[in-house]
């Protein structure tokens, strides 16, 4: 970890560099979700905090490009495909949460937010098989 946040080459991870992956992890959820539910989501649900998990750990990897080990690629491929599913009315969050717009009425605008990264990792479809 210490080497794919040590971008002076001094031997630590750079000040805030994790910070700026876990939001961009956040952002990454959140344009894909904005259509359907309010964002910044005041609680996240689990699913949702592990799917930024995921996407934080590709953009890790990403950062020295190094390959992902691939149960971790089916794992990031499944979270954005189930967020696909929910940005398309076909798949749904926990109640609690409110939609913005109902599932099928084609609407897009776009919320920046922030979905804080914590918690354990979830399985989420498998994209083309249906299974999670």
């Amino acid at each position: 970890m210490t080497d794919a946040l040590d971008d002076d080459g001094d031997g630590n991870a750079d000040g805030g560099l994790l910070d700026t992956i876990i939001q961009n992890a956040a952002d990454a959820v959140d344009a894909l979700i904005c259509n359907r539910i309010a964002t910044p989501l005041a609680t996240p649900p689990a699913s949702v905090r592990n799917a930024a998990l995921w996407f934080a750990v590709e953009e890790v990897y990403g950062r020295r490009q190094k390959e992902l080990p691939k149960d971790f690629a089916v794992a990031i491929a499944g979270a954005r495909a189930w967020l696909v599913a929910i940005r398309e009315g076909k798949q749904q969050l926990d109640a609690a949460v409110a939609p913005v717009l109902a599932a099928g009425s084609g609407g897009n605008p776009v919320v920046p937010g922030r979905v804080p990264v914590m918690g354990t990792v979830n399985t989420y479809p498998v994209p083309g098989t249906g299974t999670y």
